[in-house]
């Protein structure tokens, strides 16, 4: 089931999001191992399974240029499939040119490098302005990367972000539930590096 809300949002003059909620039965089942009795003096161990129906729910926000944003990544997979079912055509997950992000934010406090040659190959370092750090700066600045974070001053001050390759974006601060200004950064800051 997905239920749209009645009040709708703008993100600027031409972009409205509705708010949504999704519901999703499915079938599930636990196992166990017991007990049937015994042979040649072994105990005889059979897995049981018992189906039950399972829910998922996933809140998301959708706007009328086609974009969908999911509250919480792992609601992603099950979102898409559904809304994609409910409207009949295929809702792919965006990619981010992280190259892209990464020639525009350049100080970064987290990246994820990847297809290094060497004998360092991919790594995932943490730290206070990665390029200017003389160890692993220049290496950190030339490889390829599949997440990268940054700051914004979206927010009236300097906030950590991280984005992946995959589409998901984390902002590091308390928007006191104000999904409106996360909506507002992703379409002021990120949605030019959709792929």
């Amino acid at each position: 089931m997905i239920r749209l809300d009645d009040s709708e949002g703008r993100l600027g003059p031409n972009t409205k999001v509705l708010f949504g909620t999704i519901f999703d039965e499915y079938v599930k089942s636990s196992s166990r191992i017991i007990t049937k009795g015994t042979e040649n003096n072994v105990p005889k161990y059979v897995i049981e399974s018992d189906p039950f129906i399972d829910i998922r729910a996933g809140l998301f926000w959708i706007s009328n240029d086609g974009t969908i944003v999911f509250a919480r990544k792992e609601g992603r997979t099950f979102g898409s499939n559904a809304i994609s079912r409910a409207l009949g055509v295929g809702v792919n997950p965006i990619k981010i040119n992280i190259k892209k992000v990464a020639d525009d934010f350049t100080d970064n406090w987290i990246g994820s490098i990847v297809g290094r040659e060497g004998n360092w190959q991919k790594g995932t370092l943490h730290g206070d302005n990665l390029r200017a750090d003389d160890c692993v700066g220049a290496e950190f600045t030339a490889c390829a990367k599949n997440q990268l974070g940054g700051y914004t001053g979206n927010f009236g001050g300097s906030i950590k972000f991280k984005v992946t390759k995959e589409g998901v974006i984390t902002l590091y601060t308390d928007l006191n539930e104000d999904i409106g200004n996360f909506l507002r950064f992703v379409n002021d800051e990120i949605k030019v590096y959709f792929e």
